[in-house]
């Protein structure tokens, strides 16, 4: 198993645990690509600060492209995913209506797995849809993230004239027009929020698949976890 994939369940003759491991693995992918083109971007900076030459974006638009494609990914594999459940009429493990999510959730909290807000926000979203519930939540932010991605995309491409001439440094610091750190922000914040939720939606499905095999728990074998 991977380090943030989900485990819904291992149905015999369905795809579950490789489509949810191909969720992860995308969704990694797309951050990755925005901190490569983070690192693009500030290459161009420091070059700039350092001997004025005059520099080129291309690179930073085209790993922002990069984490679009992966996104794509992410959209398929999340389609595909549902796609099998409703195929093999997908039911939530029984082990998600026992647990006192709440007790569980300050467990990981307090073992530094989750942070305990986002905990809150998964078991609301559980407690009333399940798994599905959190598909849909996922397909909903990461449709945003793309159109946030776009909007950055199109901001970094209008400066492009301002780095050949060595002068992004300068739209940048002096927040003349072009200046595209609120853009670069909310993809961030949007990312981060993402993935903290992805990976406590994570912890919870394979903690209830570990309590449903009766093979321990994410906190210890010998852990128990009080009932609902």
């Amino acid at each position: 198993m991977g380090g943030k994939n989900h485990q819904p369940c291992r149905k015999p003759g369905t795809s579950y645990l490789e489509f949810s491991t191909l969720m992860s693995r995308e969704s990694s992918t797309a951050f990755a690509w925005v901190e490569r083109a983070n690192i693009a971007l500030e290459n161009v900076l420091l070059n700039e600060l350092r001997d004025k030459s005059s520099g080129s974006l291309a690179e930073v638009t085209d790993r922002l492209h990069e984490s679009r494609s992966a996104i794509s990914r992410l959209r398929t594999a999340i389609d595909s995913l549902r796609g099998d459940m409703d195929k093999h009429h997908f039911e939530d493990l029984p082990t998600l209506h026992v647990t006192d999510l709440e007790k569980l959730g300050e467990q990981f909290a307090q073992a530094g797995l989750v942070q305990e807000v986002v905990w809150k926000q998964i078991i609301a979203k559980m407690g009333s849809g399940g798994f599905y519930a959190m598909l849909w939540w996922f397909n909903e932010e990461i449709n945003r993230i793309d159109r946030i991605t776009m909007d950055l995309m199109n901001a970094v491409a209008a400066t492009e004239s301002d780095a050949k001439v060595g002068q992004l440094n300068l739209v940048l610091e002096e927040n003349r027009p072009g200046n595209f750190k609120v853009e670069f922000a909310q993809l961030y914040t949007a990312w981060l929020r993402f993935q903290q939720v992805f990976l406590a939606s994570s912890m919870l499905s394979t903690e209830l698949w570990y309590r449903y095999c009766g093979v321990g728990s994410l906190l210890g074998k010998d852990e128990s976890v009080a009932a609902a």
